[in-house]
């Protein structure tokens, strides 16, 4: 098989924090409206293209730079948290194996890497691609494997948040392949900041909570593309592809944003004390999640689940990468919907508030299947 793990990914990351293990790729891209119909048609998996990637507008930006003075603070607070956790389940002394899932789980990986190093702990940070319906690059899995040995039975999987846990679900199936295959017994265990659905290993918080880096795409997660994955290659042994998003160079806010979240952690640098007593009853809100999803698909015309996008995070991409029909809001007037609310008008999106939403936003994705409009 060929060795594909040569070829650096350029981005705007310090090498030093995180290793990806991506293909650079250049392929297309199309306008969200033809990605949008190709996808729903049938003619393309929405895993092997990508739609443009425009500089942000002034306005918005400004609302993403007020989500991070905002909310910076409470996100350092989570990373600690979150990096205590990850010291507690890794073997004492151990080095510690974080596999960040790109590209939301990149910058909070980065973050714990940093924050957990500055605590004296050894660190190896990889980022990975995983798609729904295609599951995790299992070469990315090898490789690390690979370069770990016996470390990496007690590897971590880093993620943004959650939205109704397609992705948990994913990475477990895609683990539990792989160590059938290769009597390998690692952890499909992802850690997230949110974990709205419940269906994340641990998180600091389950509350659906503007994490700032949702509101941008490229230009915070260190100039790479969603990720690809191109059959052929693929078969062939390569990992999952990205572009290098160079053409927004000027407008990459990546170690800007890393930089103002570090502002908030104490001096000198310590773990916090995890609680014990905090019960998370995570079936409940899985039964929520999942209770809330179907009551929409009921009142808003029955569409597949994967056109419900729960969550301030994915309603966010939803409105940036989809063709969304309507925003669903619990309260309008709350600072973690601003930037939702701007994108709906600026796009003719109807705009709704139902208060009984266990999630500050919805976004639904506007069926195109129709003779019209494929």
């Amino acid at each position: 098989m060929p060795d594909f793990s040569l070829t650096p990914m350029p981005t705007s990351y310090d090498p030093q924090d995180v290793t990806f293990l991506l293909l650079p790729i250049e392929i297309e891209t199309l306008s969200v409206e033809e990605k949008e119909k190709r996808i729903q048609s049938g003619n393309s998996h929405y895993s092997e293209i990508l739609s443009i990637e425009s500089p942000p507008k002034a306005d918005y930006l400004e609302l993403y730079h007020r989500a991070v003075e905002r909310q910076a603070a409470r996100v350092a607070q989570d990373i600690r948290l979150l990096a205590a956790q990850l010291v507690q389940d890794t073997p004492a002394g151990q080095k510690l194996v974080l596999v960040s899932l790109a590209r939301a789980g990149t910058p909070v990986g980065v973050l714990l890497t940093r924050f957990l190093r500055s605590c004296g702990h050894e660190v190896q940070h990889y980022s990975v691609s995983i798609i729904r319906d295609r599951g995790l690059d299992l070469h990315a899995l090898q490789h690390i494997v690979n370069q770990e040995g016996n470390l990496a039975e007690h590897l971590h999987f880093i993620d943004g948040w959650t939205g109704k846990g397609v992705i948990s679900r994913e990475l477990q199936i895609s683990v539990d392949h792989f160590n059938a295959e290769q009597g390998t017994r690692l952890s499909s265990n992802l850690y997230v900041l949110a974990d709205i659905s419940g269906t994340a290993h641990h998180a600091p918080t389950h509350e659906d909570y503007l994490i700032p880096h949702a509101v941008l795409n490229g230009t915070v997660s260190g100039l790479i593309s969603r990720t690809v994955r191109q059959p052929e290659a693929y078969a062939a042994g390569a990992f999952d592809g990205a572009m290098h998003l160079e053409h927004l160079t000027a407008q990459d806010e990546t170690l800007t944003y890393l930089g103002m979240i570090e502002e908030h952690h104490p001096q000198p640098p310590q773990l916090p004390e995890l609680l014990s007593d905090s019960p998370r009853n995570t079936a409940q809100l899985r039964t929520t999640s999942m209770q809330c999803l179907q009551d929409l698909q009921r009142g808003y015309g029955e569409r597949p689940l994967n056109y419900i996008k729960p969550g301030v995070g994915e309603s966010t991409r939803v409105m940036l990468r989809r063709i969304p029909e309507r925003l669903i809001v619990r309260d309008p007037q709350h600072p973690d919907v601003h930037h939702l609310i701007e994108l709906a008008e600026k796009r003719q999106v109807e705009v709704t508030k139902q208060v009984d939403l266990p999630y500050q936003a919805v976004a639904l994705i506007r069926p195109l299947l129709t003779d019209q409009d494929i």
